[in-house]
This record gives structure tokens, sequence and C-alpha cells, in this order.
């Protein structure tokens, strides 16, 4: 194929943004975009999808406070709490930042 129509895929994204906690990882993109994802057997796949070819984006600053069974993780945008928990929806709350602003 002629390099005029291959696409830069970089599916693997830093490691310093991306945080494993029990069967959830967490990819942060941007300190607004996460990647979620959630498997029984901790296995995930840095493979490229139709719709994500490249996550090898810049560092994210983030917080990460940690205790025996929860974390919290923060960026300019967002609060990400997760719990260990049997399901992603039991486990995981992400709402705004305290420091975020809502622009009208």
């Amino acid at each position: 194929m002629k390099s005029l129509y291959r696409i830069n895929t970089e599916a693997e994204a830093q490691k310093k943004n991306t945080v494993l906690f029990e069967k959830l990882r967490l990819t942060l993109l941007t300190d607004r975009l996460l990647r979620i994802e959630w498997s029984e057997s901790s296995d995930f796949t840095d493979s490229p999808t139709q719709k994500v070819v490249f996550r090898n984006f810049d560092e994210v600053a983030f917080t990460r406070k940690d205790d025996q069974d929860s974390f919290i993780i923060e960026t300019e945008f967002l609060r990400i709490v997760c719990t260990k928990a049997d399901d992603l929806k039991s486990a995981l709350r992400i709402g705004r930042s305290a420091s975020s602003t809502v622009e009208s």
C-alpha cells in the first residue's frame, strides 16, 4: 500500500495516562476524555479499533488518591471515583471536578 494511504496508528496510550484497578482500566486520553475498559479476566488490549486508532496523546495532568478499597482521580475537568465492585455500573462514578467551571 502506498504510504499516502496509510493511517498512523498508535493505539497504545502512554503508561502514565493509564490506571489499573481490579477489573477496570482507565486511560486518560485528555483532561476531558476517558477510555473505560472492564474485563472479568483483567486482560486488556491496545489494538486500534475502527473508531480509535490513535491513543498516544500527550501526558495528562491528574492526581490520584488511593485507599484499600477505592481510588479517586481528578483532572482539571473530571472527578472519577472507583470502588471495588462486581460490575462497572456499581464501581465507577464520573463527575465534574470541583475546580471545573461551566461556560455559558
